[in-house]
């Protein structure tokens, strides 16, 4: 082995010594030639141009993509500023005239490439290729040279799409997580992913742990974006930068955090019926309670959500049973009073006892009161002619303490006393109305008066009275059936007024008077 190649491992195991966690460390200036092995690398800040012959000893590795053995492997560690990169391996001087295979790696601990060119027997000379477009900048990745079956060729790298100059990473962000935590709490913290971030520089307060370690730690990206913090006894701030292996960190941001006790949990008071001791409680030490009255309850220390010391604490009030009277309940004939979801139909006394967590048992006592209000009507009969002063239409069967309304048919009032006089045919409704307790109950009934106006028929007829015949016969008659006669005039006397055809003996103008019955008005002749 050449000095020169003693120099630039040198170089590389110099450069070792300040690691970021997986990150890799920048070559140094020369660059050295490639590692034999993925972890033995360092990453080169640039080596788009560079050139080199890989002639190391056999590592005797394994097989990767299915495709490639390695056997004289050479190792780079760069860090692309662009998602997508080509790079052409040109060859020249191959020892068998083979060429060379090469691959991709985004972790020295993975066991496979995630893109390889397994190149080819006699393709020594040829430019070998390979690109990949999902490449996150900032974050270290490595390419693999091996010979095709152990060849060894001179070769140059081209960087023919994209960029391998790490990018400056962007200042971390913020971190977030909780601002307020307690001794021993466990808390996670995360902050937005930085362009160009080869990895995350945190520091926690005094007497944390990050991830399990000590309260400082550098971690890879993208998972250093989210750590777990376990807090000591102290508060303080909670801090990032980001960086890459070319770009050293610049600047923190942090998130204050105070680190206090968690004050106790007051749970909502709870109220338990005399009926339902003894209670026990369900936080420990689960004390038991077994007599009426008012107890803060407070419990031994739990450990909290973040891994701290709470307490919960508790009132609870024990009630004794109780009596309640609701007075007299008032109901319409035909319903019920509804209590506690059961219908209540009867009059009189009744008792209840419910049960409810927050009432709790009680005896519950009231009446009933049935309002019946009756409505029917008397007094209905046809209206005549003969009827005088109307009809009277009366309430009967009614309860005490209830009130009247007449209407008629066009729902005009009529009156309200308990009778109505109407003279004139129709439809009449009676509303009697009872109430009591803010209940009002009404009942309802409506009769029909109809009429008979019409006059009957009637002819009279007479003969003369003279000196021949000093009698004459009144002769009364009526089409219609059922009637009555009343003559009146100067040879009417009580004996013959109301005969159909009475003998008078006086001459004069007498009238005729035909009711139907009950009665009608007169129809003069």
């Amino acid at each position: 082995m050449n000095k020169n190649l003693l120099l630039f491992i040198l170089f590389a195991l110099l450069g070792q010594a300040s690691l970021y966690a997986q990150e890799g460390n920048a070559c140094g200036t020369p660059p050295p030639p490639g590692a034999e092995s993925c972890n033995a690398a360092c990453v080169y800040c640039d080596f788009d141009g560079y050139m080199g012959t890989n002639n190391g000893s056999p590592s005797g590795g394994n097989t990767v993509c299915g495709q490639i053995s390695l056997h004289n492997d050479q190792w780079f560690g760069f860090i692309p500023q662009t998602s997508s990169i080509t790079m052409d391996i040109i060859t020249e001087n191959c020892q068998n005239g083979d060429g060379l295979q090469v691959a991709f790696f985004d972790d020295c601990t993975d066991a496979d490439a995630f893109t390889c060119n397994p190149g080819c027997g006699g393709c020594g000379g040829q430019v070998f290729s390979l690109s990949w477009s999902d490449f996150t900048p900032g974050q270290t990745y490595w390419l693999m040279i091996d010979g095709w079956v152990g060849d060894v060729c001179d070769f140059e790298i081209a960087i023919t799409q994209g960029s391998i100059v790490p990018p400056p990473p962007d200042p971390a962000a913020q971190p977030m997580g909780p601002t307020v935590v307690c001794p021993g709490a466990v808390a996670v913290y995360t902050v937005d992913e930085s362009f160009g971030a080869g990895y995350y520089q945190w520091t926690a307060p005094p007497g944390s742990k990050i991830n399990g370690g000590g309260n400082t730690a550098s971690i890879n990206a993208p998972e250093g974006a989210t750590i777990t913090v376990t807090f000591g006894n102290s508060g303080g701030n909670v801090c990032v930068q980001t960086g890459n292996s070319c770009n050293p960190t610049t600047g923190y941001n942090c998130l204050p955090v105070v680190n206090q006790p968690i004050p106790p949990t007051i749970k909502p008071e709870i109220v338990i019926c005399n009926e339902d001791l003894p209670f026990t409680w369900d936080e420990q030490p689960y004390q038991v309670l077994t007599s009426s009255g008012t107890f803060n309850l407070s419990s031994t220390p739990y450990d909290s959500y973040l891994g701290c010391d709470s307490v919960v604490k508790q009132k609870v009030i024990v009630k004794p049973l109780l009596t309640t009277n609701l007075g007299t309940r008032f109901i319409c004939e035909g319903d019920c009073f509804t209590f506690a979801g059961d219908q209540y139909c009867d009059p009189g006394p009744q008792s209840v006892v419910l049960e409810s967590y927050q009432n709790c048992d009680s005896l519950v006592s009231f009446a009933i009161s049935v309002l019946s209000p009756n409505a029917e009507i008397s007094g209905n009969a046809p209206i005549t002619c003969a009827t005088q002063g109307g009809l009277t239409l009366a309430a009967t069967n009614f309860t005490g303490g209830s009130s009247f309304l007449w209407l008629n048919s066009n729902d005009q009032i009529l009156g309200g006393a308990p009778t109505v006089n109407v003279n004139l045919t129709g439809t009449y409704r009676l509303v009697v109305t009872a109430q009591g307790g803010g209940v009002v109950c009404r009942d309802t009934a409506e009769v029909t008066v109809t009429g008979n106006t019409v006059a009957p028929g009637a002819t009279a007829t007479n003969t003369n009275i003279n000196c021949i015949s000093t009698t004459a016969t009144l002769t009364g008659s009526s089409l219609t059936q059922g009637v009555t006669y009343q003559w009146t005039g100067p040879g009417i006397n009580p004996t013959n007024q109301f005969q159909q055809n009475p003998v008078v003996n006086q001459p004069g103008v007498y009238v005729l008077t035909v009711t139907m019955l009950p009665g009608t008005g007169p129809v003069r002749v």
